[in-house]
């Protein structure tokens, strides 16, 4: 029920109109709902954008695989060996890390920090000058914070 008056200023003997606060309410209402709306969408844009890049990672290490054997002179097996360790650092190393960085944290605060480890490993990656170092950034470190992110 919406109840409108007047207020009468003795100064001025004008009269204001009051609203009361149930409509007030329905506008804030209204404006929550509305920003909520544009959070949600935002969530929605950073958690696709966050599943590409983890993704594109794990998935297109094939097309990285030519390039890299001839920069470092290396067999197939030994170069396929640094996009496998993938499976294993997301799934039996970062889990358990990341369900407690969750419940200490927070999702956001904890794909905040997988984030920066992954690029920090992946940025060291490109400046590996060994397969075995290429393994410890990209295929260790690297998978392990986009583990933490998934």
């Amino acid at each position: 029920m919406v109840v409108i008056g007047s207020d009468i200023d003795e100064e001025n003997q004008e009269s204001e109109p009051m609203i009361s606060s149930e409509e007030s309410r329905e506008e804030e209402e209204d404006e929550e709902v509305q920003e909520e709306v544009w959070w949600g969408w935002l969530v929605v844009l950073a958690s696709s954008l966050c599943n590409m890049v983890i993704d594109g990672m794990g998935y297109s290490f094939g097309v990285l695989l030519e390039p890299m054997r001839d920069e470092f002179n290396s067999g197939e097996g030994k170069m396929t060996f640094v996009g496998s360790i993938l499976t294993g650092v997301t799934t039996m190393l970062s889990a358990p890390v990341a369900s407690a960085l969750v419940n200490r944290f927070g999702t956001r605060i904890t794909c905040i920090i997988g984030s920066f480890i992954s690029a920090a490993a992946m940025l060291t990656s490109s400046f590996s000058s060994s397969l075995t170092i290429l393994m410890i950034t990209n295929g260790i470190f690297g998978r392990f914070g986009l583990g933490i992110m998934y």
